[in-house]
């Protein structure tokens, strides 16, 4: 049997997280020197009240090599194959920590590691695309390849109240030049070939929307089934307004909501919201 495991910024409700078995390697976040483990020691509520309140602005560091052998020798022992699909490189050192554990491995053991060059539902659309397939019984070599058709067709459009977070966090690559004007916008973002990179000046809030929704539009056209998530931190009211604006459009859609935790919040930031919509075809 194939086995997923992903890491702890996939996002993907925790129900089909459970149904599927996805294993989950948790990303740890530091206040100074206290260290938590997403989803293990610290959740999303608790983050979120900590940044407000604490002077020390927090850091992520990646999961070391033994907290990948740790999941995955047990299940190669029990003789499952793993596929391993994760934060994208662009963002963390999560993928090269992976294939350095792997090195630590038995020559020839039945593992794949997947860069998905994205992040939350972007990430977890393409570990429910594995999980599924796993399920249905194809076979490693197929589940990788439409993974990576998955991954080349997702598009991730997203809005943050301020780009603060993200130029204290370093994560803000080509997006650098909006730091100092652009800082008092609503920044629209997107991410290409696994980076963070701007898409748009936009002036408000309900623009931003807009321009999300129009994007997310333009890209599916008249996609019937497309898979379509809404992401938020700390800002629900904006993600029930783009569900409530998308679903009638695609009335046989696959729609996601959840909230953006921790490990990604540090470089986002409370208010921000998004979509990631994949297209039918490659599902």
């Amino acid at each position: 049997m194939i086995k997923i495991v992903t890491d702890s910024t996939c996002y993907l409700p925790s129900a089909l997280l459970a149904e599927h078995d996805v294993r989950v390697i948790p990303i740890a976040l530091l206040f100074g020197r206290q260290v938590y483990r997403e989803g293990i020691d610290i959740d999303t509520e608790q983050f979120f009240d900590k940044l407000s309140r604490e002077k020390t602005f927090p850091t992520t560091s990646q999961p070391n090599t033994q907290d990948f052998v740790s999941v995955w020798q047990p299940l190669l022992d029990a003789g499952h194959q793993v596929i391993a699909v994760l934060l994208s490189s662009g963002l963390s050192g999560t993928v090269e920590a992976a294939q350095a554990a792997a090195q630590l491995l038995p020559k020839g053991a039945p593992l794949s590691i997947v860069d998905s060059l994205s992040v939350a539902m972007g990430l977890g659309m393409q570990v429910l695309r594995a999980a599924e397939m796993a399920r249905a019984g194809f076979s490693r070599e197929k589940i990788v390849a439409a993974i990576e058709r998955v991954r080349e067709t997702i598009r991730i459009t997203l809005v943050l109240d301020t780009l603060e977070y993200l130029h204290r966090g370093g994560r803000i690559n080509t997006a650098q030049a909006w730091v100092g004007t652009m800082l008092r916008v609503k920044p629209l973002l997107t991410l290409r070939e696994g980076v963070i990179e701007p898409l748009e000046k936009v002036r408000t809030a309900q623009r931003a929307l807009s321009r999300m929704l129009d994007r997310t539009l333009e890209y599916l056209g008249d996609d019937q089934r497309p898979w379509i998530s809404v992401m938020h931190s700390r800002s629900p009211g904006a993600a029930q307004h783009l569900l409530d604006a998308l679903k009638p459009r695609f009335p046989e859609g696959r729609f996601f909501c959840s909230e953006i935790g921790p490990v990604l919040g540090v470089h986002i930031g409370p208010g921000a919201s998004g979509v990631i919509a994949c297209p039918s075809m490659v599902l």
